[in-house]
């Protein structure tokens, strides 16, 4: 179970624990992808079928379908944030770890997409007589900023590392445990 790490100098108790979080991993994974299939088969089912609704119910769907997607993400990308910091820091992966920095910049992003959405979904009123569908807008522009935060520092950190390898630094390479992670994350991410 603990693929070699011993080699490597990794506890097997680490070991066993990045092994459970990667088998949790593939089943959450598997876990959410069959119930949107089952969920996207009922919507196309009631279309079909010509079941109408009022714009008052259709709306309503819609902003607890957009908030279900914004609380799913915000679930998914805290496991993923967890699982990428251990896998990261125990397997001696600097860019686990930053993939975590980006995981939690995703959660910040799941976070104003939740609160602008359900801003943007108010109906109009006196002081808003067009609605609050700017909102979504500003939300966007929000996690859009971030995201080049988030690229301007890795890309600084990276060049940081680089610099101190070429001045003779030398670094300890990642261990399996980094591979488990990577695996996870691209199993739950993608």
């Amino acid at each position: 179970i603990d693929g070699g790490s011993s080699a490597r100098g990794m506890d097997a108790p680490v070991a066993k624990v990045t092994w459970a979080a990667f088998v949790l991993a593939i089943i959450a994974t598997v876990m959410m992808q069959t119930s949107n299939f089952f969920r996207g088969i009922c919507g196309l089912r009631s279309s079909l079928e010509g079941k109408t609704e009022s714009v008052a119910e259709e709306r309503q769907k819609n902003l607890d379908a957009c908030k279900r997607v914004a609380v799913l993400g915000f679930v998914g990308n805290l496991f993923l944030l967890g699982v990428q910091i251990v896998t990261g820091v125990a397997g001696n992966s600097v860019a686990l770890v930053a993939k975590a920095v980006e995981s939690f910049g995703d959660l910040i992003g799941d976070g104003v997409s939740y609160l602008s959405i359900q801003q943007a979904h108010k109906p109009a009123s006196s002081t808003h007589q067009f609605g609050h569908g700017k909102f979504e807008s500003l939300g966007a522009l929000s996690i859009a900023v971030l995201l080049v935060v988030a690229a301007y520092e890795a890309a600084r950190n990276s060049l940081e590392a680089l610099t101190m390898a070429s001045q003779g630094a030398t670094f300890a390479g990642p261990t399996m445990i980094a591979l488990y992670g990577a695996v996870a994350s691209v199993l739950i991410k993608e």
